[in-house]
């Protein structure tokens, strides 16, 4: 710009677009015609231009041969072919001799290096060492971060996630040795109920056997003293004649040695009853005990089932957190080493890099605030270290208690002999008896579907109604002979639609149906009281007659 009278781009467009024009371009064309000479890459091309153009506004685009180019891509054209444009010595203004012939041996030995091409090597190779330099203080920042942050973290992650995997697989043993403790429980519990309702059972049973005896002793004894009165009245009788005493009496003697062991008999019935009694007052405290081990076992469950919700809830926590943070590594080593885009893998090159000494203070100041910002955040991640710490602590203590318990109940399921497929056979078995369930359902719906024109379903059209009233279908009130079953298809086809009309015993049950009755397709409904038997006229009936009797 220091060798144009524009100030800025904005002078260069016309009257600074105030005429309705608001841009500017210029283009310089180059004859491409000598091969030898042609820019890498436009050999093809007969000439090249070059075009500049500035809109208003203050942006402004290049093109080569028409094409939209970076700036940097028209600076590497002309300085391919030894132009460099911004030191345009090629350009041989008003008093450049003169400047040419003055120039100083540096001035010079740039002018040749600019003309032979080298500059432009030497500019890219300066350009290449600053980028690397700052790249380098990437990298180093980087490797320290990863070195004192990211790679403690990983390594807490890491012991995190296997004490993690631990507890996950600690509490799913858990979980199923609990699912089978309760189903032992359970089912033993169960057994001895059964055992006692049976013996409860039983023990009526042999109550009622010893009350009916006891009954039918009270009668034998009423019966005897009826006798023994008899045979005192008797006995007194004979007495007053003189008769026979002594056969009398030796019977009476009978007849009482008789009611003591009749006696005797049923105070071992009623002792034998009051014992049975006993017992099963005992069976029935037996099952309300068996009964409170069940609830208070049922109660476990409950508490074992919220304790592995809440253990469910903290471990999908802990796996989300994990997840977080293994995405986060993998993010910090797969290479996104910069915000520019360039990739990472600059380790060979910064070994030889020669610029070490001039980034050293910045390094150190750098180093400085880094120090003082790790403190501050290792004063403030202390307590919650402690703290968690503390939580770890008693997290491993109930680790220990659960695998003890745990161990516990695996040496109580090998003593009383558990099969430990058992669980998973029966689930297999519950899921193939459902699938078969499943299919005959299926097989149901669609035998269904098929004779879905018998299917007549209706609700009650008034309390207490009598479904005998409504007979069926046609359909469903005759059967054909086996003999006759290809007849059937005849049949229908006769019958047509009246196969499927309603038969009710009333016009009135008819007329409940329809109002009331909640139909789900539109039927014809034919009460028996409205139909009349068909009488041939007595004409067709004659000729009928006439017919039969005629002689062959």
């Amino acid at each position: 710009m220091t060798t144009v009278r524009a100030q800025n781009l904005q002078d260069l467009i016309y009257k600074r677009g105030q005429a309705g024009v608001t841009k500017a371009s210029v283009t310089i064309v180059f004859d491409n015609k000598d091969k030898a000479k042609s820019p890498i890459g436009f050999e093809d091309y007969p000439t090249i231009s070059v075009t500049r153009q500035i809109v208003l506004g203050g942006t402004s685009k290049y093109l080569i041969n028409g094409h939209r180019a970076q700036q940097t891509t028209v600076q590497n054209l002309f300085q391919s072919v030894q132009l460099n444009i911004n030191n345009p010595n090629f350009l041989i203004m008003q008093g450049r001799i003169t400047k040419v012939l003055n120039m100083k041996k540096e001035e010079i030995l740039g002018m040749v290096e600019e003309a032979a091409g080298t500059r432009m090597f030497e500019d890219r190779r300066d350009k290449a060492f600053r980028t690397m330099a700052k790249k380098e203080m990437k990298v180093q920042e980087i490797m320290e971060l990863l070195r004192d942050e990211i790679e403690p973290k990983l390594d807490k992650l890491r012991q995190e996630k296997r004490a993690f995997l631990d507890f996950q697989q600690t509490q799913n043993d858990l979980e199923r040795l609990t699912r089978l403790v309760v189903a032992y429980d359970y089912l033993k519990s169960k057994e001895k109920l059964r055992m006692s309702e049976k013996d409860l059972n039983d023990k009526r049973q042999r109550a009622m056997f010893l009350e009916s005896n006891a009954e039918k002793l009270k009668n034998e004894i009423a019966f005897l003293q009826e006798d023994m009165d008899k045979v005192k009245a008797a006995r007194d009788k004979e007495l007053r004649k003189g008769g026979k005493f002594q056969a009398l009496e030796d019977k009476v003697k009978e007849h009482s040695h008789e009611l003591v062991r009749l006696t005797t008999v049923l105070d071992l019935k009623k002792s034998s009853m009051a014992e049975e009694n006993e017992n099963r007052a005992k069976s029935q405290a037996t099952v309300q005990e068996l009964g409170k081990q069940l609830e208070q076992k049922s109660q476990l469950h409950k508490q074992l089932q919220e304790r592995y919700d809440t253990a469910n809830a903290e471990l999908q926590k802990q796996t989300a957190e994990v997840e977080q943070k293994e995405e986060l590594l993998q993010t910090l080593q797969t290479g996104v080493a910069s915000k520019e885009g360039q990739e990472g893998g600059y380790q060979g090159q910064l070994q030889d890099a020669r610029n070490r000494l001039s980034a050293a203070s910045t390094e150190q100041e750098q180093a400085k605030l880094k120090i003082s910002h790790l403190e501050k955040r290792l004063k403030e991640d202390e307590p919650r270290a402690k703290k968690a710490e503390k939580e770890n602590a008693g997290l491993l203590k109930s680790l220990d208690g659960l695998r003890s318990e745990a161990k516990a109940l695996e040496a109580e399921l090998s003593r009383i002999g558990y099969e430990s497929g058992r669980e998973e056979s029966m689930h297999k078995e519950q899921s193939q008896l459902q699938q078969r369930i499943r299919e005959l359902k299926e097989q149901a719906d669609a035998l269904k579907r098929r004779v879905a024109n018998i299917d007549f379903s209706y609700s009650d059209p008034t309390p207490n109604f009598d479904r005998s009233k409504v007979k069926g279908l046609v359909a469903q009130l005759f059967a054909l002979d086996k003999n006759f079953t290809q007849a059937g298809t005849a049949l229908e086809i006769c019958a047509g639609g009246r196969l499927y009309n309603v038969v009710v015993d009333t016009a009135q049950t008819g007329t409940q149906l329809l109002q009331d009755g909640k139909l789900k397709k539109r039927v014809t409904i034919i009460p028996l009281n409205k139909i009349s038997a068909f009488r041939a006229a007595s004409e067709v009936y004659s000729i009928f007659i006439r017919s039969t009797m005629r002689p062959y």
